[in-house]
Formats: C-alpha cells, structure tokens, sequence
C-alpha cells in the first residue's frame, strides 16, 4: 500500500539581467529607449552603485546638477528596489546605474519638431531621436 500527498513544487524566482527603466526625462519614447538600453547596456557608460544610499548621496555630484525630476526618479526607484528586496521569490542580482542623459528639443525652419536623446558619456554613448 502507498501513501501519497500532493504538495505544490517549490520554486523561487529570480529575475536576472532585466534592467528596470527610472527616468527623469518624463518622455513618451521611454519605453523605446528602455528596450534599446537593455539591448545595448554593454555598450553605454553608466554610474554604477552597490546600494540606493550610495545613490543618493552620490548622485548630483556624478552628474553635476540635481532638480526635483531626478529626485523624483530616485526615490521611485528606490521605492521599487525596496519591494523587490522585500519579496522572498524575488532575488536582485544586477547593481545600479545611473546614465547621464541629455534630452534636446529641435526645430526645423520648416517647423518641423524632433527629439534626440544621448545616453551615457562620451566614452561609451547610445543616441535615440524620434526623427
């Protein structure tokens, strides 16, 4: 005779290699840019950073300014990491970037209108424009 019990299998995710996107643009191509970050995150200098208080204490002296949209953006990040450090299925295994960005907006003598966006620094960049 057998005795059997059905359990649910265990398991634990983890997420790996999946950068979250916070940007202080406030764009309606982020989605874009996020999408080509994650394809080209080897290829775009960015600030690296161990923890969130490191972060932001760091911060305006890495970029060289600071205003209420990268505060903003920081703390809702940190926010994020916060919940995802308090989920026991979830483990965080990539460090945290800071990118430089510079977000232009052109006009044409037509009155044509664009965006170009530059992320990273001039070592290691990724352009994006809406054009």
């Amino acid at each position: 005779m057998y005795k059997y019990q059905i359990l649910p299998v265990p398991f634990k995710t983890v997420v790996t290699g999946i950068p979250v996107l916070h940007s202080s643009a406030q764009t309606k191509y982020e989605k874009e840019i996020e999408r080509d970050l994650h394809q080209m995150i080897e290829e775009v200098e960015g600030i690296r950073f161990n923890d969130f208080k490191d972060l932001e204490s760091k911060a305006e002296p890495s970029l060289g300014y600071w205003n209420k949209n990268i505060k903003k953006t920081i703390s809702g990040a940190s926010s994020d990491h916060k919940t995802y450090s308090k989920d026991k299925d979830a483990q965080i295994t990539t460090q945290i970037y800071l990118f430089p960005m510079i977000q232009m907006f052109c006009e044409t003598k037509k009155g044509a209108k664009f965006e170009i966006y530059s992320l990273g620094s001039a070592n290691k960049f990724m352009i994006y424009s809406n054009f």
